[in-house]
């Protein structure tokens, strides 16, 4: 309230002790107010469009910095004239022509304009490009841009099969890198659903997170079971001599380890100690029976042509055909005892060979004399390379 305080005002006195203690300023003094600033309108980005389809347009990421949006007013400044439903929204939309005249694409550009509660005004605007194709294949038109679609992703439905296992009536969880789903042995209903375009380790563990049964697909496989079978076969690739071998044909490798004599025995190792109620069946600590006989199998087992070679270091002198040798029993019991393996390579010396390990885990030497050392307890391959005199390494069987 203005309360004027000139000279001839009987109120004078008032209006002067009021100026003093800060209850009363002068017209002159009084606070003004602050510009308004105007609203930063946006439209969105620039969009495709193929014919006849539903089109949406955004001013959602429009604001005003000092205040509120009051207005939104969409206008159609170029193109083939269209219905703008909702052109006082912030959201609205339009559907494509049904044809191009000359099949040629065309510009659809809209403008927008904002207005704040002040009266200020902002204006944006839009591109719309419509066309026949707006997207090569594989592409496909998702919310104005030309998107690759993930590709479909097959999954398939694992079930334990518990033939011949005799669990204690206790909680199971079966698991993936797909997730968890709570499994009972007594009703066998709970399934998991896994993606198949990747090898995935599937478990059955118990209560102590602790292994039941296992099963590792192959890529593109349509079923997966989960058994004592494939328990006792992922058992068995677990252990060191396939630590980080790769192998060219996975299903080859499976085949030929079920065809093994000892795979039944290895099975039935397997199952004793699960149908004991033991708490880690499938750990080679808890179960030292089913370690020897994978041991005993993993010797028996010929995979040398499954094993993809090496590449050839540019360096290399070496040109004959490269030789994979598995090692001795000798040479692998020194190492399970954490030491170290001399054998003789009769015929070549240093300069003639090329020692690599597929697994990187083991240092490989050989000296003048032709003695080959190697280090550590959980070497599977060498990879030798050389001109053996009687084309052998050892005079056997690696």
């Amino acid at each position: 309230m203005k309360m004027p305080c000139s000279r001839s005002n009987t109120r004078l006195i008032t209006c002067f002790i009021l100026a003093l203690t800060g209850f009363y300023l002068a017209p002159a003094e009084a606070a003004k107010t602050p510009k308004n600033q105007l609203p930063i309108a946006n439209a969105g980005l620039d969009q495709l469009a193929g014919l006849a389809q539903s089109v949406s347009l955004n001013a959602s990421q429009s604001y005003d910095p000092d205040g509120t949006l009051q207005k939104y007013q969409w206008l159609q400044i170029k193109g083939a004239k269209v219905k703008i439903a909702g052109a006082k929204t912030a959201t609205p939309t339009f559907v494509t022509s049904k044809a191009l005249k000359k099949s040629k694409p065309v510009d659809l550009v809209f403008k927008l304009t904002i207005t704040d509660n002040r009266k200020g005004r902002a204006i944006d605007k839009i591109n719309i490009n419509v066309s026949n194709q707006p997207c090569i294949a594989p592409q496909q038109l998702q919310n104005g841009n030309c998107v690759t679609p993930n590709p479909a992703v097959e999954t398939t439905t694992v079930q334990p099969k518990l033939d011949g296992l005799n669990l204690a009536n206790t909680r199971y969880t079966l698991m993936s890198d797909d997730g968890t789903q709570p499994f009972s042995p007594q009703t066998q209903t709970s399934t998991l659903n896994i993606d198949t375009s990747t090898p995935k380790l599937v478990m059955l563990v118990n209560e102590q997170n602790q292994p039941i049964l296992m099963s590792r697909n192959h890529a593109g496989d349509k079923a997966v079971n989960i058994d004592i079978a494939s328990t006792a076969e992922v058992f068995l690739l677990a252990q060191p001599y396939f630590f980080g071998v790769p192998i060219s044909d996975t299903k080859a490798l499976s085949a030929r380890i079920r065809q093994q004599p000892l795979f039944a025995d290895l099975i039935a190792a397997l199952q004793a100690a699960i149908n004991s109620g033991s708490p880690c069946p499938l750990m080679p600590s808890c179960n030292q029976k089913a370690s020897n006989i994978a041991d005993a199998l993993l010797e028996a087992l010929d995979v040398n042509d499954l094993v993809v070679p090496a590449p050839t270091s540019q360096a290399s002198k070496i040109s004959s055909t490269p030789l994979i040798g598995r090692k001795s029993s000798q040479l692998r019991q020194v190492q399970n005892k954490g030491g170290s393996g001399v054998n003789r390579v009769n015929g070549l010396s240093a300069n003639d060979v090329q020692l690599e390990t597929l697994n990187g885990r083991a240092k490989v030497t050989l000296d003048g004399d032709g003695n080959l050392t190697v280090s550590n307890s959980y070497l599977t391959y060498y990879l030798l390379r050389g001109r053996a005199a009687n084309g052998e390494l050892g005079g056997g069987k690696w």
